[in-house]
This record gives C-alpha cells, sequence and structure tokens, in this order.
C-alpha cells in the first residue's frame, strides 16, 4: 500500500547533530507503506523519502515508532525522537504537513490497539460549538486522555486555541502540580511520564501570559520537577536537588529581600531555558517567550542594584583595602563580572549608563590593582569587564589605559601577554576583543577635539612600548632563516598577532605606515608567505590585501612594496607552492583580482613589465591575461602623453594678422596728426593693436578719460598687459579749455633763445613699443605728452 502517491508530497529530513543545529539530511517525495509483520497481527508502517516521484530512487527510511512523540510546529514541521536522535520533517505547504501528520496520528493509534474514533475529551472540544466548554476533572483516570489530548491538539489550530483559553481561565495547573506530587508519593512511574507529556505540551504551545504565571514562585521548580521524568532517557536526573543545593555566595548582603529571592528565580529560569526544554525547532516561540521574560527580570535586577548606592561603595571600597584577602577580593570581581554579564542583554543607552556608574567608581584603576591575583579565573573575569566596559564607553576605557602608563602599571602589557600565552584560548580571544574595540577609531560617541586628542594619546602610546612588545615574537621568527617551523603553538601565537596587524592596518593609516617603515615589518611578513601553516599563509595574503589599499594613496608606501617585491613572493607562492591546496590558491587568485580592481598602476606596470612570460603561464583563470592588458594599456596610455607633449604646433606659435583695410599703426598716425578741435572718425573707439606674432602676455591700456587727469603737467600711462593682445584705448576731446591746457616746456618768462623755425614742429609722440618680458601685470615707464612752445 502507498498512501504517498496521489499526493506526491515533496519534503526536507533535518537531523539535531552534536553541535545541537540542524542538519539537512536529504530533499525528496514522501511515501506511506504499510507491511506486514511477521506475526501478521500488528503492521508495520514505514516511511521512504524517494528521489523521484516513483519511488525508484530511494533516499532515506525510517519506521514509525509508536512510543515516539510527532509534535506539529509552525504549521509545516513535524518533528520527533526515535533512538536518541532527534529529526524533523519540513514541508512546503500546510496542507500537506496535515495530510500527512493525521496520518501519523492514526497509524500511531492503530500500532497502540485503539480505536480511530476520539474519545470523549477530544470529540467535545473539536465537535463542540460553544466556546465555553470544561474540561473534566484532572484525575489519575483521565491521565491517560489528557497525554493523548496534548498530542493530538498539534493537529488543529483552532482546536489548540480552544485548549490554551480553557488552562488559562480554569485551575488546570494548580491541579496538575497536586496529582504530580500524589504520584512523586505513590510512586506511580506511569501516571509522572503522563504528566511529563502533559506539560511538555503546556510549554510548548503557552502564550505569554501563560508563561508568566507558570513561571513564577513555586510553580517553577514543580515544573523542573515533572520534566525530570522523561520517558525518553534511559536514567532520570535529578535536578531540582541539584538547584536545591546551590548556594549562592552573599558577599555583600542585599538590603531589599525581595532582591535576593528574584535573584534566585532568574537562575533556576534560566536553568529551565538551557538544559530542560526539549530542543527547539527551526522555529520556536517558546524560546522567544522564555528569553524576554529573562530579559525583563535580569533588567530588573540591574536597576535594584545600580540604584542601591550604599551597595556599590561597600563592594568598591572593600576591593581598595589592602587588609581585604585575596579570596574575598576574587569573589567581589566575580560578582562586578555578573553584573557586567547581565547588562549585555539589555539596550544599548541603559548598558551604558550602567557602565557610566561603575566608572564613576573607577573601576580601571580597580581591576588594574587586581591583575597581580593568581589564576586563570581572575584574568578571565578581568578582561570581560574591561570588553564589557569599553563596548559601553570606549573613551573612559581608552584614559584609563594612558593614566595606567603614567603609574607604570601597565595595562597594554598585561593585554599583551594575555593574548600572546595561550593563543585561542578564551582569556586569548577576549584580549583580542578588547584590541579591536580600543583600537578602532570609529568607537568614539562623541567625535569632539578633547576625543581626538585622547584617541591621539592613547595611539601613541600603543605605538611605542606595547606594539614592540606585541611585535617581537613575530620578528623573532621571522628573522631566523630558513624557518624553522617546528611549533604549532607558535604559528597560533602569530596568527593572533596578525589579526591585530590587521586591526592596525584597518584603522590607523598614518601611525601603522611609520611603524611599518621603521621596522621593516613588509618584509617579514613577506617571508611567511612560504609558511607550511596554511593559516599562517592565508593570514600573509589578507594583510598584502590591506597594504595595497595604503599603497593606491601613498607612494612612498607603493615604492617599498615594490623594494620588498611583494608581489614577485605572492606570484611564486601561487605558481610553485600552492599548486594543490585549494584554499590559499583561491585567496591568492582572489588577491590578483583585487589588485586590478584597485587601479594600482605603478605596481601593475612594474609586475607586467618583469614578470611577463610567468604571467601569461597562467591560463586556467583569465585573471592574468586581464592584468597585462592593464598594465599594456597603462603603458600606451603614458606614450600617448609623452608623444602629444613634445608634439608642436604652428597654429599655437603664430596668430594670423587681416592685412584688409587700414593698419592699426596708421589709425594711430591720423590720431596724432589731427588737430585737437576736430572730430575724427573712430576717435572714440577702442583700437586692437596686435602685433605680427604671438607675444607671451599683452598690453591693455584703458580708456585716457578714465585714466589720466589731463589738467596735469604729467600725464603717466601705466598700461595692463593680458595675454595674447595688445589694447590700446585712445580718445580725443572734442574741445579744450586753453587756461586749462597744461603748460609743456619752459615757461614764457625764462630767458630762452626762441627759434621761428620750431613753430610748426609736431608735437613729441611718445614711444608706444612695448615688449612684454612676464605673464604678470606689469608697471611701465612713464610717457610725458609735450605740446610745441609758442614762439614770441
Amino acid at each position: 500500500m502507498n498512501e504517498g502517491d496521489s499526493e506526491k508530497i515533496l519534503v526536507k529530513l533535518y537531523e539535531l547533530n552534536d553541535q545541537n543545529s540542524w542538519k539537512d539530511k536529504c530533499t525528496g517525495y514522501l511515501f506511506l507503506y504499510v507491511l506486514e509483520s511477521d506475526d501478521s497481527q500488528t503492521p508495520v508502517y514505514q516511511f521512504v523519502i524517494a528521489k523521484d516521484p516513483e519511488a525508484d530512487d530511494v533516499l532515506h527510511q525510517f519506521d514509525l515508532d509508536s512510543k515516539a512523540c510527532y509534535e506539529l510546529q509552525q504549521e509545516t514541521l513535524i518533528s520527533w525522537e526515535s533512538e536518541n536522535q532527534e529529526y524533523a520533517l519540513s514541508f512546503q505547504t500546510p496542507s500537506a504537513c496535515q495530510i500527512t501528520y493525521e496520518t501519523i496520528v492514526k497509524s500511531i493509534k492503530v500500532l497502540n490497539g485503539e480505536s480511530l474514533e476520539s474519545n470523549l475529551i477530544n470529540s467535545d472540544l473539536s465537535g463542540s460549538k460553544n466556546d465555553d466548554v470544561e474540561l473534566p476533572t484532572l484525575s489519575h483516570e483521565h491521565l491517560k486522555a489528557y497525554a493523548q489530548l496534548f498530542v493530538d491538539m498539534q493537529s488543529n489550530i483552532a482546536f489548540r486555541d480552544k485548549l490554551v483559553q480553557m488552562i488559562d481561565t480554569c485551575n488546570f495547573f494548580q491541579n496538575l502540580v497536586k496529582l504530580f506530587r500524589d504520584c512523586e508519593d505513590l510512586d506511580d512511574q506511569e501516571g509522572l511520564k503522563y504528566i511529563y507529556e502533559i506539560i511538555k505540551g503546556t510549554l510548548s504551545m503557552a502564550r505569554f501570559s501563560t508563561f508568566e504565571s507558570l513561571l513564577t514562585g513555586d510553580n517553577l521548580l514543580e515544573i523542573i520537577g515533572m520534566l525530570e521524568y522523561n520517558p525518553h532517557k534511559p536514567q532520570r536526573i535529578e535536578h531540582r536537588k541539584l538547584l536545591e543545593s546551590s548556594k549562592f555566595s552573599e558577599i555583600i548582603p542585599f538590603t531589599n529581600p525581595e532582591l535576593r529571592e528574584l535573584i534566585v528565580q532568574t537562575h533556576r529560569l534560566q536553568y529551565l531555558h538551557d538544559l530542560l526544554l526539549p530542543t527547539p525547532v527551526l522555529f520556536d516561540d517558546r524560546i522567544a517567550y522564555i528569553a524576554s521574560i529573562l530579559l525583563f527580570r535580569k533588567t530588573e535586577i540591574m536597576e535594584s542594584i545600580f540604584e542601591d548606592k550604599n551597595f556599590l561603595s561597600e563592594l568598591f571600597g572593600n576591593l581598595g583595602k589592602e587588609a581585604t584577602g585575596p579570596s574575598v577580593k576574587e569573589n567581589l570581581l566575580k560578582l562586578i563580572n555578573e553584573m557586567c554579564n547581565f547588562s549585555k542583554l539589555i539596550h544599548f543607552e541603559q548598558k551604558k549608563a550602567y557602565m557610566d556608574k561603575l566608572l564613576d567608581f573607577d573601576v580601571i584603576h580597580t581591576i588594574d590593582s587586581l591583575k597581580e591575583l593568581p589564576g586563570d579565573t581572575v584574568a578571565n573575569c578581568i578582561l570581560e569587564v574591561l570588553f564589557r566596559i569599553a563596548e559601553a564607553n570606549t573613551e573612559t576605557v581608552r584614559e584609563g589605559f594612558i593614566a595606567a602608563v603614567e603609574r607604570k602599571s601597565n595595562l597594554f602589557i598585561y593585554l599583551c601577554d594575555k593574548l600572546l600565552e595561550e593563543p585561542n584560548s578564551s582569556v586569548s580571544i577576549l584580549a583580542l576583543q578588547i584590541f579591536n574595540v580600543l583600537l578602532d577609531s570609529s568607537n568614539s560617541s562623541s567625535p569632539t577635539r578633547k576625543v581626538s586628542n585622547n584617541q591621539d594619546a592613547f595611539l601613541v602610546k600603543f605605538y611605542s612600548e606595547p606594539m614592540d612588545y606585541l611585535m617581537k615574537p613575530f620578528l623573532e621568527y621571522a628573522k631566523s632563516l630558513p624557518l624553522t617551523e617546528n611549533s604549532y603553538t607558535l604559528a597560533l601565537t602569530i596568527e593572533s598577532i596578525f589579526e591585530v596587524l590587521l586591526i592596525c592596518l584597518v584603522h590607523h593609516t598614518y601611525h601603522i605606515k611609520n611603524y611599518i617603515f621603521r621596522n621593516d615589518l613588509l618584509r617579514y611578513v613577506g617571508n611567511l608567505i612560504f609558511s607550511k601553516y596554511v593559516f599562517i599563509s592565508h593570514w600573509c595574503v589578507k594583510i598584502m590585501r590591506h597594504v595595497i589599499l595604503i599603497s593606491i594613496s601613498d607612494k612612498f608606501f607603493a615604492a617599498n612594496v615594490l623594494k620588498e617585491s611583494i608581489l614577485d613572493k605572492l606570484l611564486d607562492a601561487l605558481m610553485y607552492k600552492f599548486t594543490e591546496n585549494n584554499l590559499i590558491n583561491s585567496s591568492l587568485l582572489d588577491f590578483f583580482e583585487f589588485l586590478i580592481m584597485s587601479g594600482n598602476q605603478k605596481l601593475i606596470v612594474d609586475l607586467v613589465s618583469r614578470r611577463r612570460t610567468d604571467l601569461q603561464k597562467i591560463t586556467y583563470v583569465s585573471t592574468f591575461k586581464k592584468l597585462i592588458e592593464q598594465g599594456d594599456r597603462v603603458e600606451e596610455e603614458k606614450h600617448s602623453k609623452l608623444k602629444s607633449a613634445f608634439l608642436i604646433r604652428p597654429n599655437e606659435l603664430f596668430t594670423k594678422v587681416d592685412n584688409s583695410g587700414p593698419s592699426n599703426w596708421d589709425r594711430e598716425n591720423i590720431w596724432f596728426e589731427t588737430e585737437e578741435n576736430e572730430v575724427v572718425e573712430g576717435a572714440n573707439e577702442t583700437i586692437n593693436v596686435k602685433p605680427d606674432f604671438s607675444t607671451p602676455f599683452d598690453i591693455d591700456l584703458p580708456p585716457l578719460k578714465s585714466r589720466f587727469n589731463l589738467n596735469d603737467d604729467n600725464i603717466v600711462l601705466r598700461p595692463k598687459l593680458v595675454k595674447n593682445s595688445i589694447f590700446v584705448s585712445l580718445k580725443r576731446r572734442n574741445s579744450k579749455s586753453p587756461e586749462h591746457e597744461p603748460q609743456i616746456g619752459p615757461d614764457k618768462n625764462d630767458k630762452l633763445v626762441d627759434y621761428s623755425d620750431d613753430d610748426n614742429e609736431d608735437s613729441l609722440r611718445p614711444n608706444e613699443d612695448y615688449i612684454a618680458q612676464s605673464n604678470e601685470v606689469t608697471d611701465i615707464p612713464s610717457i610725458k605728452k609735450s605740446k610745441p612752445v609758442e614762439s614770441s
């Protein structure tokens, strides 16, 4: 029998792996076969997932487990657990999922020897049109029916809503708790298993309001007790004893007793959320509900603690006392760490306000005084607190590091030690996260001048002693050629150093360039490209990628890249070293693609000119063909520009002169030879005098009336030099006043010899042959306009 032929349902099968995540196992068409068993009494239901609708190519098959709990989730998912392995079926449509789930429920009833007809409770709920239907009294006789009810209610959304409403309106949960205690007293294991199914179904479909009422007070501990009797677990785990035996170290007593009870309840709810609830399927609302309740409670705890000023004063006062023992200080530090961990779940503004209150008590200086305490737990707490505070207020933490350097207690060196001591440990990862936050120049809430100065001071301190201390293992290792790569731990340490170096390359262009030049870092990073550890080579490629970005705008940096032959080393690594490693091979190919896109012409032309033959050998990708074409195109453009720069064009050296009509010199002579009382045509025009050659600059003479006071004895001409033309503005007055005419030559009363033959001499004409010598405006020597001396 094949029940899937008519529907041809397409599904995805997921399997929960060891990392508690869902793995896609296969995708195909779902078929249900009913097979006869050996005893010919109970049939065997078998699900088959095939690749094609004809069920020819079988991808996966599994038998229907009558003891498993099949749950309908989000209308398109069915999840279950079989033989300590959890599965989930995902459907394309809700209708297909509904049909499959109903088939599974009916098949399980057949396997369990039950009637296919619904029981009394089920029929009352699903068939009634009255919304006020009440559930029968919860008792030992109805436990099995209730358990089956919570399994079946997943198949009908309307049925489930009715059930939720009735749970909220009646004393259902109180009766269940009473029945649970009776079953425990009587050691009724069968009844306890049914109660487990009931509470599991209640938690899987309860609303937010239902969760708030269930997870309060003693109810929370009772729910944890019900979840202990999981029938699918081989052995019961007594979670209640574990929680009740937990001891809370009250380092500083709370004055508010309600706060103490709230902390205990929050701890139990977190335990329920993390360990006891069934593994969530792909989408599950109940996890979001419980996470929201946890968030509200932790926020309430934080508000209560930070509003109590006496509590914080006593806390930091005990940490500052020399009489306080190391164990007490360690516990106080753990308390601060827990407060910071609570704050990571709340909103940023509220978290920043809490961290600012800790900074008011000089928490950075307090942490600095505790770093000498032994143990990895202390180091972990110190770095965790630093990281949480730095996330909220980076500038203040930077100031604290600068103050620590001035106190000769260097937090920088402590941070570097924790980064280098145990690579890839939790302490090392926390130290790297702190470096990432502090060195990121964008982590400034208010970019003022003061903040900028503090950031510069922080970088100056960091790039002096701490950076040298951090780079010391790498430089000692890279300088020893040939490389002695015998320590995997040292390779992991260098990887951590490279991560900090990459952060500096991304955020500090100026400081890191100077440090690279001063310590010749490019050469040593280039030496490690050929490391036998692939992750080290991969980090070298990532660093060189950012080096190329910097060299685009910095010629000296680009020259340093050429000097150290960085591109040659990368090309050699691609051609001869990593020919079979797909990871590093792809990384190197991506680097050269990035080089083409960056448009760094200097590096591209240099590489193509020297390694053209090697580049032409790599033909399995088009990257190097494009690289050669871009290099040739840049060279052609450079040669064309040089050629155009030395090309002589005659029309640029000579200016064509229009010789039609009178020349400019003739028109000027007409003006000088005309009597002053005559009106000459064109006298008011501006004469454009152009030389027969292109002068470097021209002379512009503004109109006479605007430039000279004709009453003066001396008329000073100061022409303006303008490029490509000589402009002389000449204008003749129509009338004159003899009494105002300027006197030119000797006075009549002067006893000078008078020559009668000089009466008809022309006035002296100024010499206006100016030769330009520069492109700037230049003053020309004064020229005096004179009049013939009158005869006696």
